[in-house]
């Protein structure tokens, strides 16, 4: 069954990461060009400083960030993020990076050599009652359901993980109960936190990087439907 056609009046997705990898620019070590940050003149911008992995231990870069309300764009010598707060639909999220990315991919065509792409989309959905919760699929409650059984013991933390391969790309996938009040025990009053993360490291030449986040973002919905009840679906669609 295909999701693809789906849209919710209201949504609990706090975050949506989209980064691109790629070889080392070395232009974008010292500055980025102007034309770039003419685009971008309605958001603040800083230049900042990073340590990153390197060979030789850690290296310190640049990265200059832009950010506008619930956008932040964040540039560096080898890689091109995107974090938006505040989500919409996966249509006005498009427009916004194909248009950043677009003025990125003209300015530095020459030297770009992709390694990497990954979106990745993390939803809070509000629970009253952990124990009577008819949110989410009660397959995603097996473990919680055993370590309820533990009389002797309060759980505290309660987050499990998947990993998946998809053709070409890798998906990982965090459900559960993150408790903010960690080492607290859970109170049953919480967020269940459903995190999918899809990512490739193969960019075939037929494929551009919009149709890879389109595809990413099918299996993200594809596994998100899966997740859910028709109960919270409703309360989407409220």
């Amino acid at each position: 069954m295909s999701y693809d056609g789906i849209r919710y009046n209201n949504n609990y997705i706090t975050n949506v990461i989209c980064r691109l990898d790629f070889s080392e620019i070395n232009s974008l070590k010292s500055d980025v060009k102007e034309e770039f940050v003419k685009d971008l003149l309605d958001y603040n911008n800083n230049k900042n400083k990073i340590l990153i992995p390197s060979e030789n231990g850690f290296s310190l870069i640049n990265i200059f960030e832009f950010e506008k309300e619930k956008l932040k764009i964040s540039l560096s010598c080898n890689s091109l993020i995107f974090e938006l707060k505040k989500y919409t639909t996966f249509e006005d999220f498009l427009d916004i990076f194909n248009r950043i990315f677009g003025k990125f991919e003209e300015l530095y065509k020459n030297d770009i050599s992709y390694k990497r792409l990954g979106l990745r989309f993390i939803n809070n959905i509000p629970i009253d009652n952990i124990s009577k919760i008819g949110y989410i699929d009660t397959n995603l409650f097996s473990i919680y359901n055993f370590a309820e059984s533990l009389k002797n013991l309060s759980l505290n933390r309660y987050m499990e993980q998947l990993s998946f391969k998809s053709d070409d790309s890798n998906v990982i996938f965090n459900f559960g109960i993150n408790n903010p009040n960690y080492p607290a025990p859970l109170i049953k009053k919480n967020d269940f936190i459903l995190d999918i993360d899809v990512s490739t490291k193969d960019f075939p030449s037929e494929k551009t990087i919009i149709a890879l986040l389109n595809n990413f973002h099918g299996i993200i919905q594809d596994l998100f439907e899966k997740s859910i009840t028709d109960d919270l679906r409703s309360k989407l669609n409220g």
